[in-house]
């Protein structure tokens, strides 16, 4: 039994884990009760990089924000397509809606004014005429 054999990634800039029987690798360590051999210089590969002893990279910031945004654009890309098939092939579903608010702003408006409308206002004696002020 080979096990597993720890490598160092310059390109990544972090060490990995090779099983050379079965030509997998893995960033992290194996769990599967392999042995594994470990490299003796690992803490110097690390300060060469610039990391220190036992730690990971930090992610790159353009990676988490694009992982965080990327659902969210695809949600809206999704919403706006459907919009747009029901624009195209369902246009009365759409139109309904709109007609029903405009209905429904019209009733509205009916319901706030009063069937008579003065010409003018009263003045401030109460006789009906303009006054300077009005």
């Amino acid at each position: 039994m080979s096990g597993w054999t720890q490598q160092w990634s310059p390109e990544h800039k972090r060490d990995f884990y090779h099983n050379p029987a079965t030509g997998e690798s893995v960033w992290d360590q194996p769990q599967d009760g392999s042995p594994i051999r470990f490299l003796e210089n690992i803490d110097e590969l690390r300060k060469t990089a610039g990391l220190a002893s036992g730690s990971r990279p930090a992610p790159m910031p353009t990676a988490m924000l694009a992982s965080l945004l990327l659902p969210i654009a695809l949600v809206l890309l999704g919403l706006f397509l459907l919009h747009l098939y029901v624009a195209k092939y369902h246009p009365e579903l759409l139109q309904e809606s709109a007609k029903k608010r405009r209905d429904r702003a019209q009733l509205r408006r009916k319901e706030k004014a009063s069937k008579y409308r003065a010409k003018w206002k009263m003045s401030q004696d109460g006789k009906g005429g303009r006054s300077a002020n009005s």
